[in-house]
């Protein structure tokens, strides 16, 4: 499979495609979208193209957007925008955890919080955690 396989706008990545281009990387954001799914209802996902990035995966809850997924061989980089109630209750989850640190750096936009992931700092517990966090506020 080329490299650039995300960056083809005519070629619409399937699961396969994410599979093979996040590696060992894909099980442990496999586990977290089928535990968000069964806690869940009305998850959904949608592909986006842009020039910069190529293909990224949005996460759904209705038509709010949870998450954005941004595939990189053998890696991936997980955003998600926090508005203040959520980082209030982040902060008060782990008021000392590595979530919070995160926050005290992180970029603030008119619509909140980004703090961003890779496969490195990324534990599906944690995730379904701010998850919980972002749809309960």
């Amino acid at each position: 499979m080329p490299s650039d396989i995300f960056m083809n706008e005519k070629k619409h990545p399937s699961d396969g495609d994410l599979r093979k281009k996040l590696g060992r990387s894909y099980k442990p954001f496999e586990e977290t979208i089928m535990s968000l799914q069964f806690e869940q209802q009305g998850i959904g996902f949608e592909w986006k193209f842009a020039k910069t990035v190529g293909w990224y995966l949005i996460c759904l809850k209705k038509k709010r957007r949870l998450f954005y997924l941004l595939p990189k061989d053998r890696d991936f980089a997980w955003r998600m925008i926090f508005g203040e109630r959520a980082v209030a209750e982040i902060k008060k989850w782990s008021p000392a955890g590595p979530v919070a640190k995160m926050l005290k750096s992180a970029k603030k936009y008119p619509e909140g919080t980004l703090v961003e992931f890779n496969k490195s700092s990324f534990e599906v517990e944690t995730m379904l955690k701010l998850l919980t966090i972002k749809i309960e506020n």
